[in-house]
């Protein structure tokens, strides 16, 4: 992804497991940050299905969830039946209750696929911190039970909108596209904005490093330059309002006026633009 002058959006795309939000698993894992004492516990399987960067720490082996049990050859389907996994090298799926019985049959329980000892979680294993604000990783949790985003800032929508933007900056450090995109879809929504498109708080928020993401300095861009040529502002605007702003948003739009860019101009567009991609969705 390019900076604001040549505001390039570059979507990523990530294979996901399949494992629905109900799917939950039988493990718990705890996940804390960096910057508090708080921690948060949460089912590994679902933490680990849509962050990467809970998936590398908990089940770097893992492989995706397709095919059959090697023990019984049903279809491993994480919706009907809880799931377990080598932990080994192998790294592969079978049912809990099918290894459960293999393992009972057994003086020294071996993975049927690699044969080697089964390993369970160690016991520093079952807990990661990393450097996210606490309140943003607790919404993050909150998100992967409820598929609701609920902000700890109440009060006027100005806090809303920063804090959404806000939230988002930390969701990319989670490396979950899911979570990204239903911010992103918050904050793309209408209602958020005036007509005169972000206001300049917000800009600020996310231009004068508070809030540091190339996406979100990006589309923050594209609703001013939409309001910009709806009303046919080009020149005014500079006159009477870039003074107000940061350069690097008065550079974004004077770089994407003077080479005629296309900008989304619905919201259809806005989210094609701008959610990343990813095959669960």
């Amino acid at each position: 992804m390019s900076n604001a002058q040549g505001r390039v959006v570059k979507k990523k795309k990530k294979k996901k497991q399949a494992i629905g939000p109900l799917s939950l698993g039988e493990k718990v894992v705890h996940v804390g940050s960096t910057l508090s004492d708080r921690q948060f516990t949460v089912h590994e399987d679902l933490v680990c299905t849509g962050s990467e960067v809970f998936k590398t720490w908990f089940q770097p082996t893992r492989r995706p969830i397709d095919g059959q049990c090697p023990i019984c050859y049903v279809e491993l389907d994480p919706t009907h039946a809880d799931l377990t996994f080598c932990r080994g090298m192998c790294g592969h799926n079978l049912h809990t209750r099918c290894w459960e019985t293999w393992a009972n049959e057994q003086a020294h329980p071996k993975c049927p696929m690699c044969r080697t000892g089964w390993m369970e979680p160690e016991d520093e294993k079952t807990a990661c911190q990393i450097g996210v604000n606490p309140d943003a990783l607790q919404t993050y949790v909150g998100w992967l039970y409820s598929r609701k985003i609920v902000l700890t800032t109440v009060g006027s929508p100005m806090p809303e909108r920063i804090g959404l933007c806000n939230l988002y900056t930390h969701a990319e450090k989670l490396e979950d596209p899911r979570f990204q995109n239903a911010i992103m879809a918050l904050i793309i929504t209408p209602s958020l904005w005036n007509l005169t498109g972000p206001p300049t708080a917000v800009v600020e928020a996310v231009f004068n490093h508070k809030i540091i993401s190339e996406p979100l300095r990006n589309l923050l861009v594209d609703l001013k330059l939409r309001r910009i040529r709806e009303r046919n502002l080009q020149a005014s605007w500079f006159k009477n309002n870039a003074s107000s702003y940061p350069s690097g948003f008065v550079g974004g739009i004077a770089h994407a006026l003077l080479n005629n860019e296309e900008i989304p101009t619905t919201l259809f567009e806005l989210k094609k633009k701008y959610l990343l991609d990813d095959e669960d969705e």
